[in-house]
């Protein structure tokens, strides 16, 4: 299938001008979900006109995939791991009810939780783009866990911290991105930069991957918010991994494949080339970022998932976290990270996300450094 994306824009009225692909646009995919099984050590799946593929699943890394999310015992959790050329070496979904933990590998393709913080990915490479270096000083105040009108003015009274653009990422500090971005972004630059990213880029999978979205208001103050990673972001598991690999890759994307190759009626392979690869981000830009993805894993809002308690990295790494909270009776705490391994020379990226109860077992940026460790490992 086409995975395609859309891109909600508001206007300056109160209503939101919204450009969506026209409805004869959402192709089913080719490989269908329920039909994956393993034969004689292999994942295949049915393709349809009596064919059969072989898959890209790594059937080490997919058994680990799965134990992983298991042993996280979250609510609901989904992991997606992608080799250097977008092949999915795992991808894996888990949902626990009262009869415990069932198969659910299409929350690996659906959308079900906000993209918070890692939108900041794209906010930042927008900022840089636009000409700020990761050293573009700012002051600044609050911004823990949320972005307010205050956050958005110089004010030498309250701005107490001082910083730059790179410590809004390396730490998730929602004032930082919010303030550089409603001084220096506009919702038309912004926009590209999503687009490029996945957030509105149309882009082609084998799998029925859902339609990613983010809605940028005209409003100083909310475009701000959505800018740090609050409301109005959506992106599906997949289409997040494929988002750290665009800065694993120099700014090259490449399209996640899921398809080695397909057999003919009578078990004869097609040949089936890999995916296309074209630039999305120039090379300077994605080499920034991914320098302050390493740094999120050894000094900022990842290193407890991948540094020894002595403050050792367990492997070399780069990636970015992100965290929402969905209160009320059905609570959940929604956790991301996106990233890759190793950190000089990346060649795998990941996305973990994981919808955690109060009581919670794990967070993704473990649970990434656990497959990321496996694949590692094995090669």
């Amino acid at each position: 299938m086409r995975g395609l994306f859309f891109l909600l824009l508001c206007s300056n009225v109160t209503q939101a001008e919204i450009v969506t692909p026209h409805a004869s646009e959402k192709v089913m995919g080719s490989v269908s979900m329920d039909s994956i099984e393993k034969q004689r050590g292999i994942f295949t799946a049915e393709v349809g006109f009596g064919r059969k593929a072989n898959l890209t699943i790594d059937p080490k890394l997919q058994a680990k995939a799965e134990q992983i999310l298991k042993k996280s015992k979250a609510r609901e959790g989904a992991m997606v791991l992608l080799g250097r050329d977008g092949r999915i070496l795992a991808i894996s979904g888990i949902k626990r009810t009262d009869k415990g933990t069932e198969v659910a590998r299409e929350l690996a393709l659906s959308i079900w939780a906000p993209a918070a913080s890692i939108f900041k990915l794209v906010t930042v490479s927008a900022l840089l783009e636009s000409g700020l270096p990761p050293t573009h000083p700012v002051c600044y105040h609050g911004g823990r866990r949320s972005v307010v009108a205050t956050n958005l003015k110089d004010n030498p009274q309250k701005d107490r911290h001082c910083s730059d653009l790179a410590h809004g990422l390396i730490h998730s500090q929602n004032a930082i991105i919010g303030k550089l971005a409603a001084k220096h972004l506009t919702r038309s630059s912004l926009a590209r930069a999503a687009k490029r990213l996945g957030f509105g880029r149309r882009s082609t999978t084998e799998l029925p991957v859902a339609l990613g979205s983010v809605e940028l208001p005209a409003k100083k103050l909310e475009f701000a918010r959505v800018s740090a990673g609050f409301r109005k972001t959506n992106i599906s598991v997949l289409s997040a991994a494929g988002l750290a690999s665009i800065f694993a890759n120099k700014g090259v994307y490449y399209r996640p494949r899921i398809i080695d190759r397909v057999m003919d009626e009578k078990g004869r392979p097609f040949e089936t080339m890999p995916g296309p690869a074209h630039r999305v981000v120039d090379e300077d830009t994605a080499s920034q970022v991914k320098s302050m993805m390493t740094k999120v894993v050894t000094h900022g809002t990842g290193r407890r998932g991948f540094l020894t308690k002595g403050g050792v990295p367990i492997i070399p790494a780069g990636g970015k976290t992100g965290t929402l909270s969905r209160y009320g009776k059905d609570y959940r705490q929604y956790s991301w990270f996106v990233g890759f391994a190793p950190a000089d020379n990346p060649k795998y990226s990941v996305a973990v996300l994981l919808a955690n109860p109060r009581k919670w077992h794990m967070k993704s940026h473990t649970a990434a450094r656990l497959i990321l460790s496996e694949a590692i490992k094995q090669k």
